[in-house]
């Protein structure tokens, strides 16, 4: 059987005497530059192609390692299982090969920064919406690994490793190295008794058989992380292996706000369901706990590259985001195209009205229209009877029947039509030369 492998990735370690030398090259292609840390896989070491110059990451399984099989295979899934992911989120692998004496490595992309663990020990508790940023840029890679059938099975602080870019910093995801495949047909090599993991992180199906968990696990472990994050502890902190997997597998989760009594009561029961003991009450997916932690997220600080689980929103802390984006415009004025319809409507109508009213108010009328009325014949028009006040003298109100004809011949100018017949308006088709546009016009 295969030795337990350590639970705690070592931050500070010495080289082992087994590290390849810095005099002769690695693999006969790669130059052994310095020592960078040891964890429960093997050690990490930076080096130097020696070709093309570019600087990487080598990490060496350990040779009381090599001597099982099944840890080998591990080893080699997990190389393919970071390979596979195209986050920016996630550690580029870009090589995997075996030395001469059968030694397997992996080359890595070299990251120049810091992991979480060392911000907790140097810090201490974090501001909650750096801490959710942190956690979501982790999400976007772990969701990216859970689509493909990954589970990674030991997330932790010591491996979310953020990384120095140009002008930024970014999360990134390390360590595939107790990953399980839960889709596709590579047989299994988990062991059904040995936990495997970093105790203080593993959830509780986790710690009673590792063969079986999904990735409602590494939902727990995302909320261990976070937890840890805000609060400067794990909620299951025991030194001893065997304490700590008796704690999680009884105690219940301790409430954040006995370490810290500041964090906000939404922000904890978000947290809360990420560590729900029963795993049918747990965020079903790593997509359901970003949606459930980004209103906790500064707008400020939420990174989202292109097709990441974070979407192209940045979202508001203080409003949740169905609600932000739902909110309601403002009114708004009237457009002037509508105003001016409306005029153009009201001025052609009074167009059409005005000859006829005009006909019958002579104060009003054309000189040939009061030319006309003024040779007509007048006759006098009685007001009606009223049975109350009669009203204040009027001017001789004419009405339109009333009005006389104009005789013929004393009449200089002729009196204009209002308008003229249909028949008598010229057609543009009838127009030989097209200078009106309409079929004819040079224009079509």
């Amino acid at each position: 059987m295969a030795p337990a492998e350590p639970f705690e990735t070592r931050r500070e370690a010495e080289p082992p005497d087994w590290l390849p030398s810095a005099h002769e090259p690695f693999a006969g292609k790669y130059e052994v530059e310095q020592f960078l840390g040891q964890g429960g896989m093997g050690v990490v070491f930076e080096g130097r192609h020696l070709r093309l110059g570019h600087r990487v990451a080598i990490k060496v399984l350990g040779p009381a390692l090599r001597e099982h099989p099944e840890l080998v295979t591990r080893f080699e899934r997990e190389a393919r299982a970071a390979g596979a992911l195209s986050s920016a989120h996630a550690v580029k692998v870009f090589d995997i090969d075996v030395t001469a004496d059968g030694t397997p490595f992996i080359v890595m992309e070299l990251l120049d920064g810091h992991d979480l663990a060392s911000v907790i020990d140097r810090e201490g508790p974090q501001p909650v919406a750096r801490a959710v940023r942190w956690i979501l840029e982790a999400c976007e890679a772990i969701a990216e690994a859970h689509r493909l059938g990954i589970v990674h099975r030991d997330l932790k602080p010591s491996n979310l490793f953020l990384a120095e870019l140009d002008d930024r910093s970014i999360v990134k995801v390390l360590d595939f190295g107790v990953a399980k495949r839960v889709a596709g047909g590579e047989a299994s090599i988990t062991q059904a008794v040995a936990p495997l993991g970093t105790p203080q992180y593993m959830s509780p199906e986790q710690v009673r058989c590792a063969k079986y968990v999904d990735k409602r696990s590494d939902v727990w472990s995302l909320g261990v992380t976070l937890y840890e994050l805000v609060t400067g502890q794990t909620p299951f902190g025991h030194e001893e292996a065997s304490a700590c997997i008796a704690s999680i597998a009884a105690d219940p989760v301790p409430d954040p706000r006995a370490l810290r009594p500041d964090l906000p009561d939404a922000f904890v029961t978000v947290l809360m369901g990420a560590l729900a003991k029963n795993v049918s009450e747990r965020y079903p997916s790593v997509d359901a706990l970003v949606a459930a932690l980004a209103p906790f997220a500064a707008v400020s600080e939420v990174l989202a590259p292109p097709g990441s689980a974070l979407g192209e929103v940045a979202y508001d802390h203080t409003v949740p985001p169905a609600v932000a984006r739902s909110r309601r415009r403002p009114a708004r004025a009237l457009r002037p195209s509508f105003v001016m319809t409306s005029a153009a409507v009201l001025g052609v109508a009074a167009l059409l009205v005005t000859p006829k009213w005009a006909a019958t108010r002579p104060d009003v009328a054309s000189p040939a229209t009061a030319a006309a009325f003024a040779s007509a014949p007048q006759r006098e028009v009685q007001p009606a009877p009223s049975a109350t006040t009669e009203p204040p003298p009027a001017p001789p109100a004419i009405e339109p029947s009333e009005v006389a004809p104009a005789p013929a011949a004393p009449v200089a100018p002729k009196r204009p039509r209002p308008s003229k017949p249909k028949a008598d308006r010229p057609s543009a088709l009838a127009d030989p030369s097209g200078v009106h546009g309409g079929l004819s016009s040079p224009g079509f």
